[in-house]
Parts: C-alpha cells; sequence; structure tokens
C-alpha cells in the first residue's frame, strides 16, 4: 500500500514532469521532510533538493515579505499606537501589553480572510456603542465610558498605521503576509510554467486568503493539487473530514476540467487490531515502549510506526518509556503543561 506522498510523486512522473525542477508546497516543514525522502526513494540518479514550502513559508515567498515573530511585533505595534495616540493619553508599555496580544490576533483574522478593514471596523464601533447604549445617552459620560468608546473607534487608525509600517519595513504579521500574497499571486504566478509547476499537496482546511491565492495559481493553469483524503470521507456528504475537499470540488472552476485526485480507500480496507488491557495511564507506556523494543527486534521499519497519544500530558512518562535502543523520534504533539 503506498503512502499519499509516494502516489502523489508517481503521478507527477506518469506526467514526465522533472521532480527536481518543480516547487512543491506541503503543510509543514515537517511534512518536507518526508517528501524529500519519498522523491530519494523513487530516483536511481542523483538530483538537487527541489524547492518546498511550508505554507507559510510559500505566502512569505509569494508576499516577497519576512514574516515577523510575535515578540517583535508587539513592539512594532506599540511603535505604531504611539504614532496614533497623545503621549500623554497613550497606554504604557505594560498596560499596552495587556490587550495588544488579542489585537493582533484580530488583525491577523481580518487580513487572512480578506475583510474590508473600514468596513468591519466602522461596524464593530458602531456595535460597542449599542451594546452599551445607555452610555450614549448618559451625559456628561464618564472617563471610563469616554475611553471604552475612543478604544473602538480608534482601532482602524492603530491597524492602518501599524499596516502602513509593516508594509515600509517589509517586516509583516503572518495575516498582512497573506493579505500582500493575495494581491501579488496573479504576477507570481507567471514565475511557473506548465513544465514547472507549484505542487500544492495535502492542503484541507483553508483560510479566505489561502483559497484564492491556490485558486489563482490553479487558474493560470501553471499549477496542481493533491489531496491527502479517504474515498469514504469524500463520497460521504455528511462526514465531516470531507467537508472542505466537497466544498472546493464544487466551488473552484479548476475542478470543472481537472479531476479530483482522491485514491486512497484504507478506511474501508481490512484492519488488524490488537487490544492490550492496562492497569492505569503509565501502563499504557509501558506496554507502548516494550511493543517498540519488540518491533525495533524483529527489524520493523519503525519509520511507518506511530503512537498515537489521547492524552498530551503522558508524552513525557511514554518518552521515558522507549528503548534507549530507539535513537530518532519524529514528536508531533505539544506540551502545553511545559512553560
Amino acid at each position: 500500500m503506498n503512502t499519499f506522498l509516494q502516489d502523489v510523486i508517481q503521478d507527477l512522473q506518469k506526467e514526465g514532469l522533472n521532480l527536481s525542477k518543480l516547487t512543491y508546497v506541503v503543510p509543514s516543514r515537517r511534512v518536507a521532510t518526508f517528501l524529500n525522502k519519498t522523491i530519494a526513494t523513487v530516483l536511481e540518479q542523483p538530483i538537487f533538493e527541489p524547492i518546498i514550502y511550508s505554507v507559510e513559508d510559500f505566502i512569505s515567498h509569494t508576499a516577497q515579505v519576512e514574516i515577523a515573530s510575535d515578540v517583535d511585533l508587539l513592539f512594532d505595534f506599540y511603535n505604531s499606537y504611539l504614532k496614533v495616540e497623545d503621549k500623554n493619553s497613550a497606554d504604557s508599555l505594560d498596560e499596552f501589553i495587556t490587550w495588544a496580544p488579542t489585537i493582533l490576533k484580530d488583525f491577523n483574522e481580518i487580513d487572512r480572510f480578506l475583510v474590508s478593514p473600514t468596513d468591519f471596523f466602522n461596524y464593530l464601533g458602531n456595535l460597542k456603542e449599542l451594546e452599551q447604549g445607555h452610555w450614549s445617552i448618559l451625559e456628561p459620560k464618564t472617563d471610563m465610558i469616554e475611553k471604552y468608546l475612543h478604544f473602538w473607534k480608534r482601532l482602524e487608525l492603530y491597524y492602518n498605521q501599524f499596516t502602513d509600517d509593516c508594509t515600509a519595513n517589509g517586516i509583516v504579521y503572518q495575516g498582512l503576509a497573506y493579505r500582500i500574497a493575495f494581491a501579488k499571486a496573479e504576477y507570481q504566478t507567471s514565475l511557473y510554467s506548465k513544465e514547472t509547476p507549484v505542487i500544492f499537496l495535502g492542503l484541507n482546511a483553508l483560510n479566505l486568503a489561502e483559497e484564492e491565492i491556490i485558486k489563482t495559481f490553479l487558474d493560470s493553469n501553471h499549477a496542481k493539487i493533491f489531496y491527502d483524503n479517504d474515498i469514504y470521507f469524500q463520497e460521504n456528504k455528511y462526514h465531516e473530514a470531507g467537508r472542505f475537499i466537497r466544498r472546493y470540488k464544487d466551488d473552484w472552476k479548476y475542478f470543472d476540467h481537472n479531476k479530483l485526485s482522491i485514491t486512497s480507500n484504507n478506511f474501508d480496507s481490512p484492519k488488524e487490531i490488537n487490544i492490550i488491557g492496562t492497569p492505569g495511564l503509565i501502563g499504557m507506556c509501558q506496554v507502548a515502549g516494550k511493543l517498540i523494543h519488540e518491533f525495533n527486534l524483529e527489524t520493523t521499519n519503525l519509520d511507518t510506526t506511530a503512537i498515537v497519544l489521547a492524552d498530551e500530558n503522558l508524552l513525557l512518562p511514554l518518552l521515558s518509556a522507549i528503548p534507549e535502543s530507539i535513537e530518532h523520534l519524529n514528536i508531533t504533539m505539544g506540551l502545553t503543561s511545559i512553560t
């Protein structure tokens, strides 16, 4: 049984495309590592490593900007905020940091979904005033009320100043990179061709900017897209796992003339399932470590072995239980309990 990446590489080879000259866009940088390994296994001669972007890296490349870290953005945002507000009435940096991260997340979402900033902030400011309708008729308004309404009415000014400063410096927050990439997408398609297209792999739930950028590339005939899904999920119109891809198939003009490539049928294929009872959660980790040890002795290919935890707090006990003979691990879960 082939993996999704193996199926994609085989399809590209059948079309006569040079694997080393293609540009690949995958969900994360980790996937890029496995894609490189897959390409290496099907080729007999050495090649130059192809260009592989994560989605965020591709957006940054298309927009031709650098996406800054959250910490750097806070200080840049504060400098922009001080350009709008009078220094005597502006919040101190300590006060600013209490609300700025939330506002930055809102800016991200506004731009990632290509929302009109003017319409959004006008609506938001009016909504906040309506929510506190009794304040708008209260005279005289207290300083607290004035400051509250002033803040929501001024958000668009903060947004405009911040985006102007980011654009001028070429270092932006993620959402702004998406908006800029969308504006430049049509031009960027000219950098590719039918012989050297962009290959989008394994993408599923997209925000609006990602949708529009990918559609622009696909409509130029300088890109191809492959979905990592299962026929069972795709054909079951009530199953959430296939909801987004079903919508793309119905709405995107690209699929009027191109087939949606879903070849995996693993869900309905026969499976062997063994159930092992343990007295506690730590016991599960000990059993998992023992099984990994046995697999390793049997020279089982551990590259295709996965341990899926229902509770990420078990990650550390599991790592302690894994035999020392296992030198390399690929951990894909967070460590929320560690600060």
